[in-house]
């Protein structure tokens, strides 16, 4: 018996198939869907991170216009003719407001300060690298009776010590009263403190160099905020912050 041409062929593919099936690879995977919600969006790391113009109705100092609600520590804050401003709480301690962003490093922190109008009574400041209440890094203007013309300093709390003045630049000519433009940058070990007139006018900076025992204590902290102790040689409580940011580099 002949068996046709076509049949054969027929029977030749089918072989090959299945024995093509039987292999001992597994199939490939089907694509499967996310049973959960991917995680939430991580805080930017570049450009603005947090800023707060305080142009909002008089009470609580809130929740800024970018970096969330603020934390208040020791002073009460709050907000008033669209400026921020510190009540006195406690006077032994220095009070704060932070916000958390998504720096520690690179970056600038900034804010015009306007000083108190009391005579020799101002001392508002920044306050960067936040960790807690016991270390971190600031810069701050002071109008007092020992510094009557003014000054600029850089310093920070580590380990629970208070260094005011790491760095300080004198006789600036500050008043009471007036309205300056505070900052303080911060790349790597270098930091610097810089107070400039409200039309950009520099007036005084302040430079320091971070070692490695603040560089473990605060220096990959994430919260910046604003500064002061009102008591009787320093602020009392009339000083006022406007238009807070921070901007990443």
């Amino acid at each position: 018996m002949v068996i046709p041409r076509a049949i054969t062929a027929a029977v030749s593919i089918l072989v090959v198939v299945l024995a093509g099936s039987c292999t001992d690879e597994p199939p490939e995977p089907r694509p499967t869907t996310a049973s959960s919600p991917p995680p939430g969006s991580p805080l930017p790391t570049q450009g603005v991170v947090a800023r707060d113009t305080f142009d909002r109705p008089d009470g609580p100092i809130g929740t800024a216009d970018v970096g969330g609600g603020w934390t208040e520590i020791h002073d009460s804050w709050s907000v008033r003719d669209h400026q921020a401003r510190a009540a006195k709480a406690s006077s032994s301690s220095y009070g704060y407001a932070t916000l958390v962003t998504g720096v520690s490093d690179g970056y600038v922190v900034e804010a015009d300060v306007t000083l108190s109008p009391t005579f020799e009574r101002a001392a508002p400041g920044l306050l960067a690298n936040y960790a807690d209440n016991e270390n971190y890094l600031f810069t701050k203007v002071e109008v007092t009776q020992a510094h009557p013309d003014g000054f600029i300093a850089v310093g920070d709390q580590l380990q629970g010590v208070v260094r005011s003045t790491l760095c300080q630049k004198s006789h600036l000519g500050l008043k009471n009263g007036e309205t300056y433009h505070l900052s303080l940058r911060r790349s790597g070990e270098d930091v610097q403190g810089t107070v400039e007139t409200a039309d950009g006018t520099e007036l005084g900076t302040c430079t320091i160099t971070l070692d490695a025992e603040q560089l473990s204590a605060y220096g990959e902290a994430t919260a910046f905020g604003l500064r002061i102790k009102i008591v009787g040689d320093e602020d009392d409580g009339r000083s006022r912050w406007d238009d807070f940011t921070v901007t990443a580099r």
